[in-house]
């Protein structure tokens, strides 16, 4: 039996261990990135052990997965206006045809080549009468927009089909889904690793403390989550802002315009500290994410 003083020891250095579990880190150089929020740190979870009383303890873990997509699918939108709805429908059908046969010959099957039609509307614009000072709206044409899905598996292929779809007039690329063909294999092996590292801390604390066996264990808490990539960009502006200050003489009713200042995407995955193992840590593209944080409750014999 330990004395109370050592075993009041022993608690506070078990808890640096599972509080601080062992995962690799890397130092970054800031770049502009620092401009989203300059002073900020946050440590969102603790994922280490709760020591609820003498006998009742709950040991967290907390996992995330760094997986690679298996298949993309980018979604374009088209969009055609005409006098008449033939006029329209003409015109998409030859401009989508064009486009799916130039993607084919990049290796993208047809099959993996979906078209979904969104909306056939009027058109209007405003007629005006100078002599009668009215602006009166009536009919201009009609207009048809509809989305292009194309599956690949290849993400470099992204580049060419983006030109290609320009050459017919095609510039809005909606969107691009990063899929994941066997999430349940990820989460399975998201489970284990969980119950690998809380077993890892049940051991250290026996092995600190007088108690032999911590009986079975319940679950508290277990939660699953997903991020894609389309979630996990952040944004910002990388600039200095200046100031004018005129002599007393000068005219202050004057405009100031600014410079264009561009805005810059980029990807960051969730922060490391946040987790107690990061499985395929650095892709140097972007991932999807999946984790899991799994809490048990044990009872000291």
């Amino acid at each position: 039996m330990y004395a109370p003083n050592q075993y009041l020891k022993n608690v506070i250095y078990l808890l640096g261990i599972l509080l601080n579990t062992s995962h690799g880190s890397i130092a970054q150089i800031a770049g502009n990135a620092i401009y989203t929020n300059p002073n900020s740190h946050k440590i969102t979870k603790s994922n280490g052990t709760n020591i609820q009383n003498n006998k009742t303890f709950l040991i967290s873990s907390a996992v995330v997965y760094h997986a690679k997509a298996d298949r993309y699918v980018a979604v374009f939108g088209v969009v055609q206006e005409g006098k008449t709805i033939k006029n329209c429908s003409d015109s998409i059908t030859q401009r989508i045809r064009n486009f799916s046969n130039s993607v084919q010959r990049l290796g993208i099957p047809k099959s993996a080549i979906i078209l979904d039609a969104i909306t056939q509307n009027r058109v209007y614009e405003y007629e005006l009468d100078e002599t009668k000072n009215i602006a009166q709206e009536r009919l201009k044409g009609f207009e048809i927009k509809k989305n292009i899905i194309l599956s690949f598996t290849n993400r470099t292929l992204l580049d060419q089909i983006m030109v290609l779809a320009s050459q017919e007039g095609i510039y809005d690329l909606i969107k691009v889904d990063y899929i994941i063909d066997d999430t349940e294999k990820i989460y399975a092996q998201l489970y284990d690793e969980a119950l690998k590292i809380i077993e890892q801390k049940k051991e250290r604390y026996l092995k600190l403390t007088d108690h032999k066996y911590l009986g079975q264990p319940q679950i508290v808490l277990f939660e699953k989550d997903q991020i894609a990539p389309v979630q996990a960009y952040k944004t910002y502006t990388a600039h200095e802002s200046n100031t004018i200050t005129l002599p007393n003489h000068r005219n202050s009713n004057f405009k100031k315009i600014s410079a264009h200042r561009i805005s810059t995407h980029y990807f960051e995955a969730a922060p490391s500290i946040n987790f107690d193992k990061i499985i395929q840590e650095h892709h140097l593209i972007p991932c999807v994410q999946f984790s899991i944080r799994l809490q048990l409750r044990f009872q000291a014999v």
